[in-house]
């Protein structure tokens, strides 16, 4: 992990432990530069008037093939889905389509999916497949990402690099550390120090900085001396290293900490919202997710408009950011969904909730997983009870 990640794990962490511990098939487990790209057809599907109300909505038994252990959220029009230990993945109509053979899968991105087995080692060895499960990439790296802007990156060896989506070695695997591509540039770590470089490997911005985050909204995040601050991509110091910590810009407005205290600023780096929160997430659809701790430290979520104003209390124990006009939230262990005025339209009643992606999510209850639309009607059902909290 870079130093740039490193040093936010514990402020990340708060926003996205059970996407994370859910492989981040959740969509909303996102920040604000990963861009999840999906294609449903189920929209017919979802309008269906036959299926009673979120209110009275049974939990469904029989649609799809019994005994998943896990359900993932639908990415490129296909989730992934666990059983006894081994991935594969089910199309819109729940028919599993890519057998489960895997020990690890990644959720499809730019139509491909890492996926993993393990070696007579035991240890795992991940390559890239495509929606009609061939194997486009063998098994090879013992680290890869999603694919992003037409390049992966790729570990073996000890050493990181970038593929392309025929498995050609685009930028040699040669860097103790690097960030996936996001706006035409990665970070690359070169002797202890960060830089960047295009899709062509060329050095843009010489390796002179103790930390780099990934491009956003034409500004990266860098780390001197302990502080942190933006470039744009010429290297010029738009705003001075002068916070503790940041996160990226989003719809132009980037969140920093000092002394303990995040608010935002603007891209000409005036504080727009002050410095009073003990945590936030990044802006999204015109909302951003604040907190404030008690004395033992725990956390109650609310969301901010960009005047800075509190449109939905802090009560929430978790909340993802707002996908589609709705929030995933969670109160007393049940996750349910928001409107921007705050309004409950799906009732917290799930164990398990991701973010609406294209007008569907992943639920699970009682131990059954399905997918609903934004009414709250079950509209793909789920696998059968394995008894085992999801």
């Amino acid at each position: 992990m870079n130093t740039f990640n490193t040093r936010k794990q514990n402020i990340l962490t708060m926003a996205i432990a059970i996407g994370l511990s859910l492989l981040a098939f959740d969509a909303c487990s996102q920040n604000s530069t990963t861009k999840q790209k999906t294609q449903t057809t189920a929209e017919s599907v979802a309008k269906s008037a036959s299926e009673p109300s979120a209110e009275t909505a049974p939990t469904p038994r029989n649609t799809l093939k019994a005994g998943y252990d896990f359900v993932g959220n639908f990415h490129q029009g296909l989730a992934a889905v666990k059983k006894d230990g081994k991935f594969g993945f089910i199309n819109q109509q729940g028919e599993e389509v890519i057998p489960l053979q895997y020990d690890w899968v990644q959720p499809f991105s730019e139509g491909l999916a890492s996926v993993s087995k393990k070696d007579e080692f035991d240890e795992f060895q991940l390559g890239f497949i495509n929606k009609q499960g061939e194997e486009v990439i063998p098994n090879q790296y013992t680290a890869a990402r999603d694919f992003s802007e037409g390049l992966a990156w790729v570990k073996k060896g000890g050493k990181c690099g970038f593929i392309n989506q025929q498995g050609e070695e685009i930028i040699p695997l040669q860097y103790k550390e690097a960030n996936s591509f996001s706006e035409g540039l990665a970070a690359v770590e070169k002797n202890g120090q960060w830089g960047f470089i295009n899709q062509q490997g060329e050095e843009v911005i010489p390796p002179k900085y103790d930390g780099a985050g990934s491009f956003s909204e034409g500004l990266v995040a860098v780390e001197k001396n302990g502080q942190w601050g933006f470039v744009n991509k010429k290297g010029d110091m738009i705003i001075p290293a002068q916070y503790d910590l940041t996160l990226n810009f989003s719809e132009g407005l980037g969140a920093v900490e000092r002394k303990g205290k995040w608010g935002f600023i603007n891209q000409q780096g005036k504080v727009v919202i002050p410095l009073q929160y003990d945590w936030v997430y990044p802006f999204s659809e015109g909302l951003a997710t604040v907190a404030n701790h008690n004395d033992d430290y725990e956390y109650k979520k609310g969301f901010i408009n960009k005047q800075g104003e509190e449109v939905v209390p802090q009560q929430y124990d978790e909340v993802y950011a707002f996908e589609e006009g709705l929030a995933t939230v969670k109160k007393d262990d049940k996750w349910g969904f928001i409107d921007k005025q705050g309004k409950v339209i799906i009732p917290l009643q799930y164990d398990v909730a991701y973010s609406f992606n294209k007008g569907l999510t992943g639920v699970a209850k009682d131990g059954y997983w399905g997918f609903i639309n934004r009414q709250g009607k079950y509209v793909l059902s789920e696998s059968t009870n394995t008894g085992v909290n999801p």
